[in-house]
């Protein structure tokens, strides 16, 4: 005779079938309707660097290389399966977002200060804010940072506060989150702000170079330049001159104040 789960574990599995049943219109839409066009032409430049093209002549982007490298795996998937590459990208984007809920989920059921209920609710209500909320914007970069940058913070809060995790969670958010960070790089200003609070409530400035969060970043950063250097040189010789002129342009004309108020 099967053994029966217990009555908070059915519950809780009614309340995520639910949810999940709750989203499932949400996704399919997500699949049908056409991405983002920043995703789109991000995924082109992908596809075209795979094929043995370069950033100069065939993939010519404003942002650091990060951005299409990110879009690799899906342009691979679509070559693997009969999947079109629109789909690909959609499939990726999901399952970034449910692997940074799984991560959320996994750090916050072992915080002693929240109980099962508060995890369910609070990972169930961003999941569904990271699935229904963005729609076109899907897949966006910016949408695909705060899905990796969310758990990393939880993480540093929870580090900052002392409370016991498991090392292979640890690691796995201290190898994604940077990496997540680095895809738009102004988004580590959260992650430095929850250092200087840590700064500030532990009353230590100079050790907190050696708290995992801050060196993982710092590693994250040199290695990030390094491969740029490296494999993306046209980038920093060619491309990178030319966007800053432009912007540099755009500040003396005031063109720039305009960009960022509609940016």
């Amino acid at each position: 005779m099967a053994r029966s789960l217990p009555v908070c574990d059915r519950h809780t599995a009614i309340i995520w079938a639910l949810v999940l049943i709750g989203l499932a219109p949400a996704l399919y839409l997500h699949l049908i309707h056409a991405i983002n066009y920043d995703i789109a032409w991000l995924a082109i430049a992908a596809e075209r660097l795979l094929q043995g093209g370069s950033m100069l002549r065939d993939a010519y982007e404003p942002n650091p290389p990060l951005s299409i490298i990110f879009m690799m795996p899906p342009v691979l998937l679509s070559w693997i399966t009969p999947l079109p590459l629109y789909i690909c990208t959609t499939l990726y984007s999901t399952i970034i977002i449910f692997g940074s809920t799984l991560l959320c989920h996994a750090l916050l059921r072992r915080l002693d200060f929240l109980d099962r209920h508060d995890v369910n609710i609070f990972c169930a209500a961003y999941l569904c804010a990271m699935i229904v909320f963005p729609s076109i914007d899907y897949g966006e970069r910016d949408h695909l940072v705060l899905a990796g940058v969310m758990p990393f913070m939880l993480w540093q809060i929870a580090f900052t506060f002392k409370r016991p995790l498991p090392p292979r969670l640890t690691s796995a958010i201290l190898i994604v989150g940077p990496l997540f960070v680095l895809l738009k790089p102004h988004f580590g200003l959260l992650p430095t702000l929850l250092l200087l609070h840590r700064t500030i409530i532990q009353r230590r400035l100079f050790s907190i170079i050696r708290d995992p969060d801050f060196i993982a970043l710092a590693v994250g950063v040199v290695i990030y330049i390094t491969v740029t250097l490296l494999f993306f040189n046209d980038y920093v010789t060619q491309i990178l001159p030319a966007v800053l002129s432009i912007y540099i342009g755009m500040r003396e004309t005031g063109l720039f104040e305009l960009t960022a108020f509609y940016a």
